[in-house]
């Protein structure tokens, strides 16, 4: 029925990132557009991120709002984890900060949620893909740190707008989604 569409088939179960770096390999873009299957837009807008990245030489990605389902802001970009973010977020219950996500306005961000995230193929030439020993959660954060200590940038587009069904993939199975954060975390 879609005879533009490859199928690109695993032979094992991947991980979020080793899933993304077989499809990155297998392409040849300027820009990778990272998605989750949860995901949904009326307007993906790839002509205006595509139109930033191409007016930003230094910017290697480029994370959309998130929203949930029923329209409200989903936090989708953070300061890099450290003891000192750590007890600010613990001091005042993660309201000051440590989250860069919400507002108009594009901006520098240390690290953006990889759900919805459009990176430029010449930074992961640069840096490496993600690191396949992550499972699921933290690779994005990850990557954008070695991007930043490469001189790249991330930045927050609130242009384009993306709907996140968060985390679908452990909806019936609450104890795994904490035990893979908690071990990218560690990672």
């Amino acid at each position: 029925r879609f005879p533009e569409v490859r199928v690109i088939e695993q032979r094992r179960r991947a991980g979020f990132g080793a899933n993304h770096n077989t499809v990155i390999r297998a392409t040849t873009g300027r820009y990778v557009f990272v998605l989750n299957e949860d995901t949904t837009s009326d307007d993906w807008g790839f002509d205006r991120m595509i139109a930033h990245l191409d007016a930003n030489p230094r910017v290697a990605a480029l994370g959309p709002r998130l929203v949930y389902p029923d329209g409200r802001l989903q936090t989708s970009a953070w300061r890099f984890p450290s003891p000192a973010a750590a007890a600010l977020g613990l001091l005042t219950l993660s309201r000051a900060g440590i989250v860069q996500s919400g507002g108009s306005e594009t901006r520098d961000v240390d690290w953006a949620m990889a759900a919805a995230l459009m990176v430029r193929r010449e930074a992961l030439d640069e840096v490496g893909l993600f690191d396949e020993e992550f499972f699921i959660y933290s690779e994005e954060t990850d990557l954008s740190r070695r991007l930043r200590r490469a001189g790249w940038r991330t930045q927050y587009f609130p242009q384009v707008t993306v709907v996140h069904h968060e985390s679908q993939f452990s909806v019936g199975i609450p104890e795994r989604r904490i035990n893979e954060m908690w071990r990218g975390r560690h990672r």
